[in-house]
């Protein structure tokens, strides 16, 4: 059955780490460490800006861990509840000469790249869903640098790296621009024409509140949502109808 989006506004309670905390807390590592944020400066961010009081000391614990010289994979071991072995393997499994090669062959493509990931956004019904996925990607790191005190020109920088998509990156380059020149980000992003009026909303309302950070959290909730809700259409409808299974 379809889930219903999360709510843009409500309020979230303290409660203990979750699957979901430890899901969350590794898509927003992985973003930190695509933008070229240092490890232990990434666990500060990620730490610093985490909603549930205790994944956020449990992160810390592991960043002053790392801080204090030990590898990274002694410093997930000593919490075997939430990072097994198999969860410590694919990481550094991610981080050896594959990982390598296949930045180097990105580079090598990059001007089909540029092209596909333009019509890419075009695309009827995936499309949709990459737009989604990007705005998400978009609200999540650059409310989660923005609470860990970020400056909002340098946070710009690092969202336009980790975008997912060179329409967005150049975009959100161009707002960066806008930024720096005293441009309020709501007008920066109005005239990137890249959001909808409903996130352009959502920010000018955490701007003139104080609030940024917390409004861009709750779009990239909505958004996230949105798009597991739009993956699980797709995947209901490309399995064969039960009847099948009779004849």
């Amino acid at each position: 059955m379809k889930k219903k989006p999360k709510p843009l506004f409500g309020e979230s309670s303290g409660r203990s780490i979750t699957a979901e905390d430890v899901a969350i807390f590794s898509r927003q590592m992985a973003t930190m460490m695509s933008s070229g944020v240092p490890l232990v400066q990434s666990f500060e961010i990620v730490g610093r800006g985490h909603e549930n009081p205790k994944m956020q000391e449990l992160i810390l614990g592991i960043k002053g861990d790392v801080e204090a010289g030990n590898h990274l994979a002694d410093a997930l071991a000593k919490y075997p509840l939430y990072f097994d072995t198999l969860y410590v393997y694919l990481i550094f499994g991610g981080i050896g000469g594959g990982g390598y090669l296949l930045i180097q062959a990105k580079k090598r493509i990059k001007p089909f790249r540029h092209f596909i990931e333009r019509i890419s956004l075009k695309a009827p019904v995936f499309g949709d869903i990459l737009v989604k996925a990007t705005i998400a990607r978009f609200s999540r790191t650059l409310a989660t640098m923005f609470a860990a005190g970020v400056p909002l020109v340098e946070a710009m920088d690092s969202v336009a790296r980790a975008a997912g998509n060179i329409v967005y990156a150049e975009g959100i380059y161009k707002m960066r621009g806008g930024v720096a020149t005293d441009t309020q980000l709501q007008a920066a992003m109005r005239e990137a024409n890249l959001f909808p009026n409903m996130v352009v909303q959502m920010v000018a309302i955490g701007e003139e509140s104080g609030s940024i950070d917390h409004m861009l959290g709750k779009v990239a909730d909505f958004y996230e949502e949105e798009v597991d809700n739009a993956i699980d259409a797709m995947s209901s409808l490309m399995e064969p109808p039960i009847w099948q299974s009779w004849v």
